[in-house]
């Protein structure tokens, strides 16, 4: 049994609107839709899965219980904190047309990261950080 080094599998944002919210990630941030499960009773929609051809799996469920966003990008509550989809350096200013096109507002940058939340407050990140070359032993 493997105990360290494990890879995310897959992540998990609870909803009260699982497919609107699961579109803004389709449509602004390309993901692909792998799965969708409707209530047999009322046929509300449970849960979409969403993804790409590498990395884990974003999962949108229906939410039991809704909890407000912070009102400050900068608070950090305890739990999940941000999602952060990695892209290249070069792509930048592209995705940054591309949210402004679809009147996404990016809140706050950093030297690696732009960071914008979704439409139920989320926060997500676009980073060109290479964590392997930030940890990477330094010649003395």
């Amino acid at each position: 049994m493997k105990l360290f080094g494990l890879p995310i599998n897959h992540l998990v944002i609870a909803s009260p609107r699982p497919l609107a919210l699961a579109s803004f990630y389709e449509s602004v941030l390309g993901l692909e839709r792998l799965y969708m499960r409707q209530n047999q009773e009322d046929a509300a929609t449970e849960s979409v899965w969403l993804g790409n051809e590498s990395g884990p799996i974003l999962m949108i469920e229906r939410a039991t219980r809704l909890q407000s966003a912070p009102q400050d990008f900068f608070e950090k509550p305890s739990g999940l904190y941000m999602i952060a989809l990695q892209i290249s350096a070069g792509d930048r200013p592209a995705w940054e047309t591309h949210l402004q096109k679809n009147r996404v507002t990016i809140v706050h940058q950093t030297d690696y990261t732009m960071y914008f939340v979704d439409p139920e407050g989320n926060r997500i990140g676009l980073s060109w950080f290479r964590a392997e070359e930030f940890l990477r032993p330094k010649p003395t």
